[in-house]
This record gives C-alpha cells, sequence and structure tokens, in this order.
C-alpha cells in the first residue's frame, strides 16, 4: 500500500490495516529505522501498579511450576525408595503418619538451627 507523507511528517495508516490490528486514536508505537525501511510497532501502556500485579503473578506461577515440579521429583524418588524396600503401597493412614513424622523431624531441625543461633 501506498500512503503520503504529510505536514508535521504524519502518515495515515490504511484502514484496513487499521481494523485487522485492532488499532485505535491515541494508540502509542515504537517506531524503527532498519536498512531503509521503517517499521511501526504497536505497543501497550499500563499503569505501574497492574504492571507489577502481573508480574507478581507471574513470579507466582512460575513458583508454583517450580513446586509441581520438585513434587513430582520427591514422588518418583519416594517411589523409587519404596520399590527398592519392597514396599507394594501404603494406606492412606501410613502416608499421613509418614507426612506427620517428616514435619516433626524438620521442626526439630528448625529448632535445633535455631537454638544454634542463639
Amino acid at each position: 500500500m501506498v500512503v503520503e507523507l504529510k505536514a508535521k511528517s504524519q502518515v495515515t495508516i490504511p484502514a484496513a490495516i487499521v481494523k485487522s490490528l485492532g488499532l485505535s486514536q491515541g494508540d502509542l508505537f515504537d517506531v524503527e529505522e532498519h536498512d531503509g525501511q521503517i517499521t511501526f510497532i504497536p505497543i501497550v501502556t499500563m499503569p505501574m501498579a497492574e504492571a507489577q500485579e502481573m508480574n507478581e503473578r507471574a513470579e507466582r506461577d512460575r513458583q508454583n511450576e517450580q513446586a509441581r515440579k520438585r513434587f513430582g521429583e520427591l514422588f518418583d524418588e519416594m517411589r523409587q525408595q519404596a520399590k527398592e524396600a519392597g514396599v507394594q503401597g501404603m494406606t492412606l493412614e501410613e502416608i499421613n503418619e509418614e507426612i506427620k513424622a517428616a514435619r516433626q523431624e524438620r521442626a526439630a531441625r528448625q529448632e535445633s538451627a535455631e537454638g544454634k543461633e542463639a
């Protein structure tokens, strides 16, 4: 498409392109020149609080994904250890007891570490 450079270096973007990209008056663009070609790249701006919230949400999602991955690794490791020990399976009660014991062990380690720091 051919467009004309007008007064004050203005260019009219053809209506078909405006429509296909969903552009509207007041939209912002990053304008670049490379090898004699001009490129208009639409940009999106948002309030700082909204951007921070999006970043925090992305970080939580990343941490949750890491936790899911680590849980899967631990589960696979436990399954392998159980297989090597000849354990065929555990009841829900046995699983809960193991979790309780692990939590107590972790709490004792934390108390011990805190006692050494004091």
